[in-house]
């Protein structure tokens, strides 16, 4: 249980220790069922940290368990446990010798649900390994294990089976019927994501039939050639939730009616990281332009790698040109002619929710983005027009701040987190730009207080220490101060809880407070979704663990600007460009201000 807590936290170094620390109580009870859960916990918690190698042998001596307490159905599901770990690994002929004796083995159990439920898994997991060998005998056992599902209304496990059996379809050539069982997928996906009010499950549960979307922006955009419809469907599956405290979801707009909210300086740019495929289009009043990259998944996700490790390690100026550029030119179509002084709005997907947009350079002009554009992040076309309604509601209004300097936390809980020096001097320079803000700082800045007073301003600035959990980022966390039966620790879950109807603008200072994933519906989550969630329109936050100096510097900058202007992302490329063209060689090297972005929109 306690490594299982320590995994949602996003501690997965000390989640370890407390497994081996299990294992160790429990090895002296071979046969246990305590022992048999925690192979298969820890076997999993393997496969999501990318370590399958391991995986396996931990499931090996999950399988041993399982044997030496002659229960038929326990070694069946370790086998079939054990066959998904060679999937993992794709290495379905060994797969399926597990899963053939699983079946052997669950012959000989006792008859009842539980029973069929794992016989319907064996079968899935049957067809997911035949797909891979031959298309057409996977039809068979994954049509069994669907029907199963559909009859049991378990409604994850039918996304997943309607994909494999769609993939399978496809693999045969036959495009309708592969159509059929997306799209029927899709509406029951859609229909039962609707009744799920809790913001950690919607993201979950959108997020597991993502692959269902991805199959229908290929098949409109490759095998029919229908660009709008494929744009269409890749705003479908960024639906998620952007609702906030009443659970409904916001239903993407038309693709024509968000055109029209578009002003003619801005050119909304949408990517779909699709298979070996990068589709990109670029909306702007009245028109959508398209064009496919032709790329690996991995050569992809490389080259962003190597941009962003480049910048974080400060590599020198001319390697990281080089990447950069490459990453440019990939992203900006250039035939598209989009002139220097336009606004860019991103709407990334997958691996690209990672890159410092503003830092991308241009070769041929010899300047970075953001010195020929004001850049922000938006979740999509549907947000974008949803948020333009909302500003010009509100706009005119004077500004109320709130500023949270979170420099004292419970350092027997939080032992590894480091002094924030800057983090006072930080404050007391933005309060000195605002009328009578209301500051909070040290021990005064608690949990309970930040939540009470949240909603009171239009402008909140959090400095202070974020701790991101890549696996479950609605457990991702800012640090407080404790008080009386309280850690101090604010989870994200808590945010996305609660309706704001004032506050506007928030700036997160502290790391990886906008926790880029992989991730289509999850891919900007961290600390900044949720409060987009909860109704703000905008989060200027971090892609990446800052030094509390680099905020020091940049954010007053902001803020300065910002009182001028109302425009966040306009504010934040001011106070980078100071930055870029300071006399400070630490200021103008991108590591410094290229982390910072805003997600959402102010004007």
């Amino acid at each position: 249980m306690i490594a299982e807590s320590l995994r949602f936290l996003g501690q997965s170094a000390a989640a370890w220790r407390y497994r081996y620390q299990a294992a160790q109580e429990l090895w002296g009870y071979r046969d246990s069922i305590r022992l048999h859960n925690l192979s298969w916990e820890s076997g999993r918690a393997a496969v999501e940290d990318g370590l399958a190698a391991a995986a396996l042998l931990i499931q090996d001596e999950g399988i041993g368990v399982a044997e030496r307490s002659k229960e038929p159905m326990m070694v069946a599901e370790a086998l079939a446990w054990r066959s998904k770990i060679y999937l993992a690994l794709r290495n379905p002929r060994t797969a399926l010798v597990d899963l053939a004796e699983a079946r052997r083995r669950l012959a000989s159990s006792e008859d009842g649900l539980v029973k069929q439920r794992v016989a319907m898994d064996i079968a899935y997991a049957e067809g997911e390994a035949m797909r891979l060998l031959d298309a057409r005998a996977a039809i068979q056992p994954l049509t069994q294990a669907l029907d199963f599902y559909r009859k049991n209304n378990l409604f994850l496990d039918q996304a997943g089976a309607y994909l494999s059996l769609a993939r399978a379809f496809l693999a045969c050539g036959r495009e309708k019927e592969a159509e059929a069982n997306l799209v029927e997928a899709i509406n029951l996906f859609e229909s039962q994501r609707a009744k799920v009010t809790d913001n950690t499950s919607r993201l979950s549960y959108s997020e597991a039939a993502q692959g269902l979307f991805d199959e229908m922006i290929l098949l409109n955009a490759e095998r029919r050639g229908d660009s709008e419809a494929a744009l269409a469907m890749s705003e479908r599956a960024r639906a998620v939730s952007l609702a906030g405290f009443s659970g409904m979801l916001a239903e993407p707009a038309p693709v024509e009616e968000a055109l029209g909210e578009i002003p003619a300086d801005t050119v909304l740019l949408e990517y779909a990281q699709v298979s070996d495929n990068l589709f990109i289009w670029g909306a702007s009043r009245g028109k959508v332009e398209f064009v496919r990259r032709d790329i690996s998944t991995a050569e992809l996700n490389g080259l962003v790698q190597k941009f962003v490790t480049g910048i974080q390690n400060r590599i020198p100026q001319d390697r990281l040109s080089e990447i950069s550029s490459r990453l440019h030119d990939l992203l900006i179509p250039q035939e598209w002619g989009i002139q220097p002084g336009a606004k860019l709005c991103f709407i990334p997907d997958k691996r690209l929710n990672s890159i410092p947009f503003g830092a991308l350079w241009d070769a041929e002009r010899r300047k970075y983005l953001i010195e020929d554009h004001t850049v922000r992040i938006v979740p999509s076309l549907a947000f974008y027009k949803e948020k333009r309604a909302e500003i010009r509601r509100s706009q005119g209004k004077a500004l109320a701040a709130l500023l949270v300097g979170a420099n004292q936390w419970n350092r027997d809980l939080f032992r590894r987190l480091e002094p924030l020096p800057g983090v006072a001097r930080e404050i007391t320079e933005i309060r000195a730009l605002y009328h009578d803000p209301q500051v909070i700082e040290g021990m005064a800045a608690t949990r309970e207080r930040f939540l009470n007073e949240l909603d009171q301003y239009d402008v909140v600035q959090f400095a202070g220490h974020a701790v991101f959990n890549p696996r479950h980022p609605e457990h991702s966390y800012l640090v407080l101060a404790p008080s009386p039966g309280d850690t101090g620790a604010l989870f994200a879950s808590e945010i996305a809880g609660r309706h704001f109807s004032r506050l506007s603008l928030v700036i997160l200072a502290a790391c990886s407070t906008l926790g880029p994933l992989d991730s289509r519906t999850s891919g900007l989550s961290g600390l900044a979704r949720p409060f987009l969630d909860a109704g703000a329109t905008a989060v200027v936050g971090t892609l990446w663990d800052t030094r509390d100096a680099e905020a020091e510097r940049l954010l007053p900058d902001f803020h300065r600007w910002y009182l001028k202007s109302r425009n966040a992302a306009e504010s934040l490329r001011s106070a980078q460009l100071a930055a870029l063209r300071s006399t400070d060689p630490t200021s103008r090297a991108p590591a410094t201000w290229a982390g910072f972005q805003v997600v959402g929109i102010t004007d």
